[in-house]
Order: structure tokens, then sequence, then C-alpha cells
């Protein structure tokens, strides 16, 4: 009997009582385990994630000038972009305890991103072939 958080013969992650399984049932091995046996090896577990974005992006775009062969275009940007993460798996992944599962610390974070960026279409050449 295991002795868990939840008194003894329980687990200590899930706080249900302990099973021991015979890996050879037939049974089992067939894919109809016990009752007993399936609340004890499956179970529904919910992590929280939390995730934040925010975005903003201005663009302004026109002519500028003549030249001989056209009209100069320009357009100019900015972006900023601010993001945020918490994600805390449940219990059971923290602890590496989930079968088929690999095991998922506590994800927190944020990040703060600035671009600023700008083009020129200038024409160099006019009624001219390629």
């Amino acid at each position: 009997s295991v002795t868990g958080a939840n008194g003894p013969g329980t687990t200590t992650v899930r706080g249900i009582p302990c099973v021991d399984v015979n890996w050879y049932s037939p049974d089992l091995l067939n894919g109809q385990p016990t009752q007993e046996e399936r609340d004890f090896l499956f179970g529904v577990e919910t992590g929280n994630t939390i995730y934040e974005q925010a975005q903003l992006e201005m663009f302004v775009d026109g002519p500028l000038l003549e030249l001989p062969a056209g009209t100069v275009q320009a357009g100019f940007g900015f972006n900023r972009m601010r993001e945020r993460i918490n994600d805390v798996p449940a219990e059971v992944f923290q602890l590496g305890n989930a079968w088929g599962s690999s095991s998922a610390g506590i994800t927190r974070g944020a990040a703060n991103t600035t671009a600023i960026f700008g083009e020129l279409a200038i024409p160099l050449l006019k009624d001219k072939p390629l």
C-alpha cells in the first residue's frame, strides 16, 4: 500500500486508490480492464494557459516627388507587439507522471517587439523594353 498526500492507499498525484494492476491479465491485454484498473490508469487532468497578445501597426504611403522616369513613391510604417504567456500544466504532467507524455513545467514569460520599416519605389527607366 502506498501512502499518499490523501492518506494510505492513494496516489500522491491524483488522490485515487492505488491498484496493483496485473499487466498479464487476459482481460487487460484485450483492452478490457476492470473499472478499478480503469479508474487508476486513466484520468482527466486540466492545465491552464493564458496567452495575451496586443499589436499596433501604422502605415503611411504616397508620392514624394517627380523624376523624369516617373513618381517616387514611399511607404513607412511602425509595428509594436506585446505578448505574454502563463502556461500551467496539470500537476501530473509537471511531475512527469503521465504515460506517453513528456514532463512539462510552468512556462511564463513576456516579449515586446518594435519594428520600424520603410520602402521606396524609384523609377529609373521610362518606356524602355526589358
